[in-house]
């Protein structure tokens, strides 16, 4: 049995904050001002590119619709 505390939570939640943080640090922001000649960050439009494709079809309508249905018609 795993017993979970308010101060092991609250740990948790810093050690994300972190995390996040720290690839926002090292990673995404210095992507996003290291502007080709053009003025355009390539590198940070091909990663946000990726994460809209990758997370897209968790966020449509289309499954959002599909998963209503087959909660309404399932039996139960």
């Amino acid at each position: 049995m795993v017993v979970r505390t308010a101060a092991a939570d609250t740990n948790r939640d810093a050690a994300d904050a972190y995390a996040l943080y720290d690839i926002l640090e090292k990673e995404v922001i210095p992507l996003y001002y290291s502007a080709s000649l053009d003025g355009i960050p390539h590198g940070w439009v091909k990663m946000m590119k990726e994460s809209i494709k990758s997370n897209a079809p968790r966020f449509s309508a289309r499954r959002m619709v599909k998963e209503y249905g087959l909660a309404l018609l399932s039996p139960g």
